[in-house]
C-alpha cells in the first residue's frame, strides 16, 4: 500500500506544466503586428488609385485644343467653297462657252456673274456670296440677333445690296476675298476665260 501513495505523489507535478500557458498568449500577441502590416499595404494602394485620375486631365486639354484650331470664319468659307464647286460643275459646258451668267437657284432673281467683282453689286459675285450666307443660314453663325433683324429687313428693301458689319469689317473682308479667290483659281484650272478684275484674286 506505501508503494501506491509515491506513486500519487510523483504524478502530481504534471500539474505544474499547466502554468506554462501564458507562453502561448504571448506567441499570440506577436502575431497582431502583422495586421498592421496589412492595413498599411491597404492604404498605401487607396493613395495610388486617387492620384491615377490626373492622368485624365492633359486629354481633356487636347481635346479643347483641337476645337479651336477650326474658326467661325473656316465653316463659312469652306461652306461657300462647297457651293461653289457645284455652282461652277453645274454649269461647266456654258462657262466654258464664255457665258459666265448663272442661276443657281439662290435669290429671287437669281441671275449672277462669276467674274464681276467690280461696280454695282447687282448680279455680282460678291451678291451671290452674300444670298449663300443669307438663305444657308451662315450669316446667324456671326451676327447677333438684333443683326439678323436688320439683315432681314435689309433684303427685303435693298436686295441688290450686300450685308457688312462695321464692327466686324475684317471678318467680312476675309470671307469674300477667300470666296471670291477660291472662285478665280477654280475657272482657271478647269480653263475658263474670265473678266480681267478677277485676275488679282488669283
Amino acid at each position: 500500500m506505501a508503494t501506491k501513495k509515491k506513486a500519487i505523489k510523483k504524478a502530481a507535478p504534471k500539474k505544474a506544466g499547466r502554468k506554462t500557458r501564458p507562453v502561448v498568449k504571448k506567441t499570440i500577441k506577436k502575431a497582431a503586428p502583422k495586421k498592421k502590416a496589412v492595413a498599411q499595404k491597404a492604404v498605401t494602394k487607396k493613395k495610388t488609385v486617387k492620384k491615377s485620375p490626373s492622368k485624365k486631365a492633359p486629354i481633356k486639354k487636347q481635346a479643347s485644343a483641337k476645337k479651336k484650331t477650326v474658326s467661325t470664319n473656316d465653316i463659312i468659307i469652306t461652306h461657300i467653297k462647297k457651293v461653289m464647286t457645284n455652282i461652277i460643275n453645274g454649269h461647266l459646258e456654258q462657262l466654258r462657252e464664255g457665258n459666265l451668267c448663272v442661276k443657281p437657284g439662290y435669290f429671287d432673281y437669281d441671275r449672277f456673274h462669276l467674274d464681276r467683282v467690280d461696280g454695282s453689286y447687282q448680279d455680282s459675285l460678291y451678291s451671290l456670296i452674300h444670298y449663300i450666307m443669307y438663305e444657308d443660314g451662315l450669316y446667324k453663325m456671326i451676327l447677333t440677333p438684333k443683326e439678323i433683324i436688320r439683315l432681314n429687313q435689309m433684303v427685303k428693301d435693298f436686295p441688290y445690296s450686300i450685308y457688312r458689319s462695321e464692327d466686324r469689317e475684317e471678318l467680312f473682308d476675309e470671307i469674300y476675298y477667300k470666296s471670291i479667290s477660291f472662285v478665280a483659281k477654280t475657272l482657271k484650272q478647269k480653263g475658263i476665260e474670265f473678266d480681267e478684275d478677277l485676275d488679282e484674286y488669283l
